[in-house]
């Protein structure tokens, strides 16, 4: 019987020898899956993180470009909307007439050239030159 219970001990003692084995099998071969998909993740983050970095820096000259784009049209645009003050059509001083403190001058309407206007500028100074070459007789109106 002693024999017996001997025999069976060590029959456990393997049994669990082999279980504490094939558990720590088991682990490392879990914590290599997850230091695989750690280090997947890692160069995932990293190649995003760079893809972010580029798009930004995109992103960043796009709006450079973009707000001096908007400063000059804005220059472009206040040249063009200054408008020369004409003279007054009063002969007289303003102040002893209307009794005001100020002389108020009036301004010129804004025009704004388009496309058939400037056309129609170019036409004209075509004309005005076959009108110089003619003598100064304009012999043919053009349409």
């Amino acid at each position: 019987m002693k024999s017996q219970m001997e025999l069976r001990i060590k029959d456990l003692e393997f049994k669990l020898y082999k279980a504490r084995t094939s558990q720590a099998d088991c682990n490392t071969t879990e914590l290599e899956k997850y230091k695989e998909l750690y280090l997947e993740e890692l160069k995932l983050r990293e190649s995003l993180s760079d893809e972010l970095n580029k798009r930004k820096e995109i992103l960043a000259d796009v709006s450079t470009k973009l707000l001096q784009e908007k400063e000059w049209s804005r220059s472009l645009f206040t040249s063009h909307t200054t408008r020369p003050v004409l003279e007054s059509a009063c002969n007289g001083n303003l102040n002893e007439n209307l009794g005001l403190s100020r002389i108020h001058i009036p301004r010129e309407a804004l025009r704004i050239p388009t496309l058939n206007s400037l056309s129609s500028n170019i036409r004209m100074e075509s004309d005005l030159s076959k009108e110089d070459k003619n003598g100064g007789h304009f012999l043919e109106l053009q349409a």
